[in-house]
C-alpha cells in the first residue's frame, strides 16, 4: 500500500513514544518502509492530542491514529481505533487519502 500511496503523491510518517535508538531496531526488526520518528518525550503525540497518559505504568504512549494531512500542513481527518490491535484496511486509507486530497 505504501508504493500506492506515494504513487499518488502522499507520504506516510509515524512515530513511536521511544528513543531513536528503539525506534531503529524497530524499523530494522520488522522492515516498515515509511519515515519513522522517535518521540521520546510524547510532544508529537501531544501536539495532535494522541497522547495517552501512564498508558503503561510510569509511561506515557500515543493512541494508535492515523492523521491524513493536506499539503498545507492542516489535518484533513482522522482514524482512530477503539481497539488497540485493529489494523486500518486498505479500502479505509484510500477513503481517507482521498479526503485529504480533495477537501478544502
Amino acid at each position: 500500500m505504501y508504493p500506492e500511496i506515494q504513487k499518488a503523491g502522499g507520504e506516510v510518517v509515524g512515530f513511536m513514544p521511544d528513543t531513536p535508538e528503539d525506534v531503529k531496531a524497530m524499523v530494522e526488526r520488522t522492515g516498515v518502509k515509511f519515515p519513522m520518528l522517535a518521540d521520546p518525550d510524547a510532544a508529537v503525540a501531544e501536539a495532535f492530542g494522541l497522547r495517552h497518559a501512564e498508558a503503561v505504568p510510569g509511561k506515557d504512549l500515543a493512541r494508535p491514529a492515523i492523521l491524513f494531512v493536506r499539503a498545507d500542513g492542516t489535518v484533513a481527518g482522522t482514524f482512530q481505533p477503539e481497539q488497540y490491535r485493529r489494523t486500518v484496511t486498505p479500502e479505509e486509507l484510500r477513503a481517507g487519502f482521498a479526503g485529504a486530497v480533495t477537501s478544502p
